[in-house]
């Protein structure tokens, strides 16, 4: 999510928005009672595009979201990316596994975005408590969630630090490709439809946080896809992170506004970026209702 997006949580999970100096935050996490990954959404946001925005006309229409260029700039190309061979168990491990994935992110989809037309920016990797986050969004339980600010991935490491638990790990990974998604959706202008602030939550709002968010997950699995080697995406944490994304849905928080998707319609985008590799996958904003329900 953006100073207003993440998706996080015991299984792919998502999160809550607050605001700071008029951006919206949004986040995503959560922390699973117990080694079984459990999952739980959470609420959206608003965004600021690094490019100058086009008229705004409805989610039909909008050229920035059904006609964008990265959905034609190509296969997401693996880049060498090199993690630390080790679960993160502390701050240090987490910040450090997660930066290291962080520049693999950069170096994969910089090629696309500048293909796309867009100018590159960069995602950097912080902590929560850093003056780069927005303090009314730090807790330790929140997991992570994107800041169009400083076009900052926050990390809240006691999420993911638990002892002997891989499974935390591919979560992480999972985490941090969604919320890299949503920087994506901000450079090349995807989330241009939100930048006027927070929307009441009315029906037509929701679908169309449902299908950033949807998005946001297929662009993860389309960089997941393309490094499935490096990331060691094979056997159990293949198997971890279709449980993941098959499993991370509204259903799991019901008494929230149904802003992420659905259980079956998160886990089809996820696939749907993951085998293809091609953000061309990932145009939710032409899909019908039922694929982003």
């Amino acid at each position: 999510m953006l100073r207003r997006l993440a998706l996080l949580a015991a299984l792919a999970v998502l999160g809550g928005c607050s605001q700071q100096q008029g951006r919206p935050a949004v986040v995503d996490g959560g922390v699973p009672p117990s080694s079984t990954p459990t999952v739980s959404p959470v609420v959206t946001p608003v965004v600021t595009p690094k490019v100058a925005p086009q008229p705004v006309a409805t989610p039909t229409n909008e050229p920035l979201l059904v006609s964008n260029g990265l959905y034609a700039a190509g296969k997401v190309h693996a880049v060498r990316c090199v993690l630390p061979d080790v679960v993160p168990k502390d701050s240090a491990g987490v910040l450090r596994y997660s930066r290291t994935l962080v520049d693999c992110l950069n170096r994969a989809w910089a090629p696309l975005v500048s293909r796309a037309g867009f100018v590159f920016v960069p995602a950097k990797l912080v902590a929560f408590g850093s003056g780069d986050c927005d303090p009314a969004v730090d807790n330790d339980d929140r997991g992570a969630y994107y800041d169009v600010g400083p076009d900052a991935i926050c990390v809240g490491w006691h999420t993911f630090a638990v002892e002997e638990a891989e499974w935390r790990t591919v979560e992480l990974v999972h985490t941090l490709a969604h919320e890299y998604g949503h920087h994506l959706q901000t450079l090349t202008g995807i989330m241009t439809l939100f930048d006027s602030g927070q929307l009441p939550l009315k029906s037509s709002e929701l679908e169309r946080n449902r299908r950033m968010e949807l998005q946001a997950s297929c662009f993860a699995g389309a960089f997941l896809g393309a490094h499935k080697k490096p990331l060691g995406l094979s056997g159990e944490r293949l198997d971890t992170l279709d449980y993941f994304v098959t499993h991370a849905g509204d259903e799991n928080a019901p008494k929230h506004a149904p802003d992420h998707g659905s259980r079956k319609n998160h886990g089809y985008w996820s696939h749907q970026g993951f085998r293809s590799t091609n953000p061309a996958n990932c145009n939710t904003f032409t899909a019908p209702a039922k694929r982003v329900s």
